[in-house]
């Protein structure tokens, strides 16, 4: 039975380690993306929280002319945004990615402990964003933004 817990451990410790490393290059791959699907960035990007405005936009404009290509798909934007959210929050709140073993459902284990000690479960608000035309600032391409700027707010885990 504890071997199962060992390799438990170093499959999250992995992911944990893939999530880091990936949410480093998420600036540089966005940048990326986007050229590959004809969009050049018309301002520099930073992570920050206008940094989130700018990732939104071409998110909502990608979608509604359908101008993902071929490897470059909503999904893997909509990963790409996961991982930015993360690092502007990690770099604005005191944070770290983190292993989440509590008691409530997340959609994946590694979430964001803010420095209140909190975590928050950013995979869940990313994942098909543009269906989710409830969330708050939407329709000015700011949901991210203020889900960033309410972030301690909504950490509950």
């Amino acid at each position: 039975m504890k071997k199962g817990k060992g390799k438990k451990d170093i499959v999250l410790n992995r992911m944990l380690n893939n999530t880091i490393e990936e949410a480093k290059k998420s600036l540089e791959n966005i940048g990326f993306f986007l050229n590959n699907c004809g969009v050049s960035l018309d301002k520099g990007l930073q992570y920050d929280f206008d940094g989130l405005i700018i990732v939104e936009k071409y998110y909502r404009q990608l979608c509604k002319v359908r101008g993902f290509k071929d490897i470059f798909t909503k999904e893997t934007y909509e990963e790409l945004m996961t991982y930015f959210l993360g690092e502007v929050l990690i770099r604005n709140y005191n944070g770290e990615w983190s292993i989440y073993s509590g008691k409530y459902y997340v959609l994946k284990p590694v979430v964001i402990k803010l420095g209140t000690g909190k975590s928050i479960d950013i995979n869940v608000f990313c994942d098909d964003l543009i269906s989710n035309k409830g969330a708050k600032g939407s329709g000015e391409n700011k949901s991210l933004y203020l889900y960033a700027k309410h972030a301690e707010k909504n950490a509950c885990l």
